[in-house]
């Protein structure tokens, strides 16, 4: 076949391409540049970063592949980034790797490389592709520890037909390895750990520069319901926030709730964050209709899978009632539903019950 590869440069799309090239198929890459700011330290930070845009321009160039670069700065911007704010604006605590995926990566990338004729779009996240035709279903990766289904629930069908993921049955030290084998130097860059569009500072700082998310005080609500202090703004805080609350006590606290309308946070115990149900919207499930039952869900990236039981109405919204209370279920995340590690349907929190 011939497969697009987007090209972040780094160590697991450099590694996806390599694979590909490997089995025989003809391999062309892609890297995107998604968006550029001055942080900060004064200092340009961006997605693809001009030494990673060279780093995948080496890295084609090794293996004998062509490279492109393009401009998505504007459609990044749109679906990823003013989201991002949007949520923080309106009290919710936003996961911007998802719309990136959904829009940006297997929305608009697939379909300008089938365009130009790619039969395929391969990407170096870890996770796999069960099934096929009517039942294909997107699944864990093998190496739990880097899994990035979670990230990917929104993918359909008809994309899930168009994609690759050569990582899926592999661990990040086989990717490691491809590299070495292939002569590559960046077999041992290290991964970022921020959010890319936000660089080194912090995403407060972002968003009061290109938003005018500025202070808005409010008050810090304690166990009993009391004022107990005053904050600068909610997008300061999210669920479960332990850190920087400005208050104090006999006892560790932690945030419990925010009502941005309000301009309120509320702080209690660990035990407090624990909460059993809550109301997903815009659902999207893998079959023709949606499935109520018992599955592992998934509140956020890092997460551990507990069960569930999902009852979901017309106008797309579940309720999740989990066996046991969780921690920090936070509006604004993703909760996504499996079987047997295979994506059954997923949707965005909207409403601690």
């Amino acid at each position: 076949m011939t497969v697009a590869v987007a090209m972040s440069g780094g160590v697991d799309s450099s590694a996806a391409a390599c694979l590909l090239l490997r089995e025989g198929h003809t391999v062309f890459g892609a890297t995107l540049n998604l968006w550029i700011n001055n942080g900060l330290d004064g200092k340009p930070h961006s997605c693809c970063r001009p030494e990673d845009v060279e780093d995948a321009r080496r890295v084609a160039s090794h293996i004998g592949i062509p490279h492109y670069v393009l401009d998505y700065t504007a459609v990044f911007k749109e679906f990823v980034v003013d989201r991002f704010a949007a949520d923080y604006a309106s009290g919710r605590t936003p996961s911007p790797c998802i719309p990136c995926n959904t829009h940006i990566k297997f929305g608009r990338l697939l379909k300008e490389v089938c365009a130009i004729g790619a039969d395929r779009l391969a990407t170096g996240h870890y996770a796999r592709i069960v099934g096929r035709s009517e039942d294909i279903r997107l699944a864990r990766a093998i190496d739990r520890r880097k899994d990035q289904s979670y990230f990917l629930f929104e993918l359909e069908r008809e994309q899930l037909a168009k994609i690759l993921f050569p990582l899926g049955e592999l661990t990040k030290e086989h990717a490691r390895q491809i590299l070495r084998d292939a002569g590559l130097t960046i077999h041992d860059k290290q991964e970022s750990q921020e959010i890319c569009f936000v660089g080194s500072g912090d995403y407060v700082s972002f968003l009061e520069r290109h938003y005018g998310l500025g202070h808005e005080a409010g008050a810090i609500i304690g166990p009993d319901g009391g004022v107990i202090g005053e904050h600068r703004g909610t997008q300061y805080f999210t669920i479960g926030q332990r850190r920087g609350l400005g208050v104090s006590g006999p006892r560790p606290y932690y945030v419990t709730s925010i009502d941005r309308k309000k301009r309120e946070v509320r702080i209690g115990h660990k035990e407090d964050t624990y909460k059993r149900a809550f109301l997903a919207k815009d659902m999207m499930w893998t079959g023709k209709s949606p499935q109520d039952g018992d599955y592992l869900v998934q509140i956020r990236s890092r997460h551990t899978p507990a069960p569930a039981a999902v009852h979901s109405d017309i106008a797309g919204v579940a309720r999740v009632e989990f066996h046991a209370k969780q921690s920090a279920i936070t509006p604004g995340q993703a909760a996504v539903f499996y079987r047997d590690d295979v994506i059954e349907g997923g949707g965005w929190i909207s409403e601690v019950l």
